[in-house]
């Protein structure tokens, strides 16, 4: 082998293990990823669990003379189960999607069902950071939007818990619900936390979190924009994010209300004949 070729080989192989090095950072870093993930969706899970079971305990360890406060505990029950629920929703969803089993289901929805009631159960949260909520509908044709349920739903569950959650206390949280001849479109727009370390490219990344900060005090798991990130593809939406001083996150959604009634004919037909 000549001098020049052993340089050539040399450096080939220098190039190698500096590649493989890169590779088993990568491998390294996602791992630990995955672990404070796991760790932090536990954390979700067993928290608003404890909580019901404590609450549960001490209803039926009251006394006769402190029966009223069973209100004030029956309440936190409620509460701890809706973020247990919401946060199951998303386990289960997050699972039919890694396992390639989820599928769109078409149906008619009220659009006037869906914002008041997420806000109605997120009332504790608002109260305790202060926050001022402004929710504005402007429906230019009817109330009515033929779209997964389900998915929608959960998709608009997502984004007002992340902007809630990570809004800092004592601001404003814009929503904005529009329903046009095209479809829905969804404006979220909140002021984040100081020291927010936001990355835009990252925050739909399924065992990553739009804020670094591991251990934020806003705790989260990352999981809830994946979900909207996929579920919004699959029903042929658009979501994108513009950060600022604040943070605005806009999707439209098609309407497939058209495709919906002319099904209905068709089965009238095929009843008629």
């Amino acid at each position: 082998m000549s001098t020049e070729e052993t340089i050539i080989l040399k450096k080939q192989i220098k190039e190698l293990l500096a590649t493989n090095k890169r590779l088993n950072s990568k491998l390294e870093e996602a791992e630990t990823m995955k672990t404070h993930f796991i760790s932090n969706v536990m954390n979700e899970i067993y928290n608003p669990f404890a909580s019901i079971i404590s609450m549960a305990e001490n209803i039926y360890t009251l006394s006769e003379g402190n029966l009223h406060k069973a209100n004030d505990m029956a309440k936190i029950i409620v509460d701890e189960a809706q973020k247990l629920d919401f946060h199951l929703k998303n386990l289960f969803a997050a699972a039919r999607l890694e396992a390639g089993v989820e599928h769109v289901e078409y149906s008619k929805i009220n659009l006037n069902d869906i914002i008041p009631p997420i806000l109605k159960t997120l009332e504790n949260e608002i109260k305790i950071k202060d926050l001022e909520i402004v929710y504005q509908e402007n429906f230019l044709t009817d109330n009515y939007f033929k779209t997964d349920r389900t998915k929608f739903i959960l998709i608009m569950e997502n984004l007002i818990n992340n902007a809630l959650k990570f809004s800092k206390d004592g601001t404003k949280v814009e929503i904005s619900l529009k329903r046009d001849n095209y479809g829905v479109k969804l404006d979220i727009t909140n002021i984040p936390q100081e020291n927010s370390d936001i990355n835009l490219e990252e925050i739909f990344d399924r065992f990553k979190r739009g804020n670094s900060t591991i251990n934020s005090v806003s705790g989260g798991n990352g999981l809830g924009l994946s979900i909207v990130k996929e579920y919004i593809d699959m029903i042929n939406g658009s979501i994108s994010i513009f950060m600022d001083k604040s943070i605005s996150i806009n999707i439209d959604i098609p309407d497939k209300l058209t495709d919906l009634e002319e099904d209905d004919d068709l089965i009238s037909e095929a009843e008629f004949f």
